[in-house]
């Protein structure tokens, strides 16, 4: 399920990533970028745009009171980000510091963030304890 599902949001134009859009080379757009860079045109969803050299279909422009969670609850971290991609295995970093190997088995690393939604009748508190006890289990 991808994250767009699971927070119950659709796109205003397009349609953002659903289950099995991985793989591909896709972007949906903040109301923000949509606006402020590519003029508010409804033609660029289908549009091909560049991310660090490589083409991405734009298949969706989020609504203006769209804001991912995180970004949310937290004032301080800038206006958030300007599109969203679907990650694979080759976007984690690769650096002399940090292998990606690394990166895939050290908990320490905040790369990327989860977002999950509760099913009806769990608690915060049952949720909190689930959550502690995911993160209590050490990789083998």
């Amino acid at each position: 399920m991808a994250s767009f599902d699971v927070l119950g949001v659709d796109a205003l134009h397009g349609q953002v990533f659903h289950g099995g859009s991985g793989g591909q080379s896709v972007a949906v757009l903040t109301h923000r970028a949509w606006t402020r860079v590519f003029n508010a045109d409804p033609a660029i969803v289908g549009s091909s745009i560049t991310l660090d050299g490589l083409p991405h279909t734009v298949t969706g422009v989020m609504p203006e009171s769209f804001a991912w969670p995180s970004i949310a609850t937290m004032p301080t971290s800038g206006p958030g980000p300007d599109l969203f991609t679907v990650a694979t295995r080759h976007d984690i970093p690769d650096t002399p510091v940090v292998r990606a190997d690394d990166m895939r088995l050290d908990r320490r690393i905040h790369y990327l963030r989860a977002v999950a939604r509760l099913r009806a009748g769990v608690t915060l508190v049952y949720r909190a304890t689930r959550i502690e006890a995911i993160q209590a289990l050490r990789l083998e």
